[in-house]
């Protein structure tokens, strides 16, 4: 299984906001904790023509907001996210991460190539019935032995330009993927109801330039995780189908979110770094008002 570090994710620049971690309740003095800055996001799920702003994730659905009204949709739908920096005084620790891309791409292409030869065998087999019964005239029946090798013969053609035509697809294929899969263990500080994640696959299509402008394409789904609690190691598994095929050298990133869209700062965050002692003087009171 491979392993990826989850970065790649086009960054866009956004005002500073400041995260208040809603669940947490520090201990101590205050003052000597640290303060970090990462890299989160607002998500927005597709519902119908649109995409809505995500307002929670249950086990069973995506709650968005629309107009004035809180609506379920499919836990599957969809994800876009906007990207925004974040402040935050505790960082959940993510380790062990795996990321294995996967396709039934190939097993796809086989089961299609073996169901057009098994129809064109039937098709040659009815053919060649009729032609071992054609009746000659005086009460008997007649083989045109000619015509019989003629379709064995275009039937042994076709299996073979499929086998060679499917060997070809199969090995175009074998880099594509369709199916993500994820493990990782979180290690939190506090608790934490209602968790989710935000996973982001991003790649650069074929054909373009990956030393010069790149043009990333990303697609986000979302992932329920429920109840992390302090100082419990919780043990995600993810395996998610892909709405597009992507490349098996797709990068991915992980933005991890609670309660009503509270994002969590993890040791995987983009551009997670202490901020010095004066900016984190500043930035504390916004945090623990």
């Amino acid at each position: 299984m491979s392993s990826f570090l989850c970065r790649g994710f086009a960054f866009a620049a956004a005002a500073m906001v400041f995260a208040a971690q809603g669940e947490t309740s520090l201990d101590g003095d205050e003052t000597e904790r640290p303060v970090y800055y990462f890299v989160s996001g607002n998500l927005n799920a597709k519902s119908g023509s649109g995409h809505y702003p995500m307002v929670t994730m249950t086990k069973r659905h995506i709650v968005v907001q629309r107009s004035s009204k809180l609506r379920k949709i499919s836990r599957d739908a969809p994800i876009i996210i906007q990207l925004r920096p974040l402040y935050t005084d505790t960082v959940v620790e993510a380790r062990n991460l795996e990321v294995d891309f996967s396709s039934s791409l190939p097993a796809r292409a086989e089961a299609e190539a073996i169901s057009q030869m098994f129809r064109y065998e039937i098709g040659t087999e009815q053919e060649i019935a009729l032609l071992e019964n054609v009746a000659s005239g005086n009460g008997r029946f007649r083989r045109n032995y000619d015509q019989i090798e003629e379709l064995k013969q275009d039937s042994l053609e076709f299996q073979s330009s499929v086998e060679d035509l499917t060997l070809n697809r199969t090995y175009d294929l074998e880099d594509r993927s369709d199916t993500v899969f994820l493990s990782f263990e979180l290690l939190p500080e506090y608790d934490y109801e209602d968790a989710y994640l935000a996973v982001a696959v991003s790649w650069t299509p074929r054909g373009q330039n990956t030393d010069g402008d790149r043009r990333t394409r990303t697609q986000v789904f979302s992932k329920y995780i429920g109840t992390l609690e302090a100082n419990k190691v919780k043990e995600v598994k993810v395996r998610h189908n892909l709405e597009r095929i992507v490349p098996k050298h797709a990068e991915c990133e992980l933005f991890l979110f609670h309660g009503e869209g509270q994002a969590i700062a993890t040791t995987l965050s983009r551009g997670l770094r202490e901020v010095g002692h004066e900016k984190a003087d500043e930035i504390r009171g916004q945090l623990n008002p």
